[in-house]
């Protein structure tokens, strides 16, 4: 008995899963670098309050101490934007590529293993899905960061 021979590879699904690929890779630097700017932001507010609080705290003799609100709200403008760093920088389920595993058990040895084409568009379409789950986050982490942000020059 002859085995059908494999089917000619169809380009689109591959352009599909390489574009799938590419646009997770460019999702986790994006990632990464909002959680530097966010540590970045941390470290700026740190030193703002440090600054602003040790000089309205003491006071010199031709600036008058703060008002006790204003050394409060220095600290819990703090204090937020440190919530915030710390939730940008919290780590979660993040997918950014394909487990080799998966692939040889699932697709290529697996029960219901899979010819090429077949194979790129169930990645493909998996790896889609995957993004979409990251996207999600992702615009959470970057609202996070506007927000604190936004509190640093407040």
């Amino acid at each position: 008995m002859a085995l059908n021979p494999p089917a000619q590879p169809d380009q689109r699904y591959e352009i599909a899963y390489t574009e799938a690929q590419r646009l997770l890779a460019a999702q986790h630097q994006t990632l990464e670098d909002l959680r530097t700017r966010s540590t970045t932001v941390l470290s700026a507010a740190a030193v703002a309050v440090s600054f602003l609080g040790g000089l309205g705290v003491l006071g010199s003799k031709d600036v008058k101490p703060l008002q006790v609100w204003a050394i409060i709200a220095l600290v819990l403008i703090l204090a937020v934007i440190g919530g915030l760093v710390i939730a940008i920088l919290w780590p979660i389920q993040w997918t950014h590529g394909l487990s080799a595993g998966t692939v040889v058990g699932q697709y290529i040895e697996g029960p219901q293993a899979q010819d090429l084409n077949r194979m790129r568009r169930n990645l493909a379409l998996w790896l889609d899905k995957r993004r979409a789950d990251n996207e999600t986050k992702l615009t959470q982490r970057a609202t996070m960061f506007r927000v604190a942000s936004g509190l640093l020059l407040a």
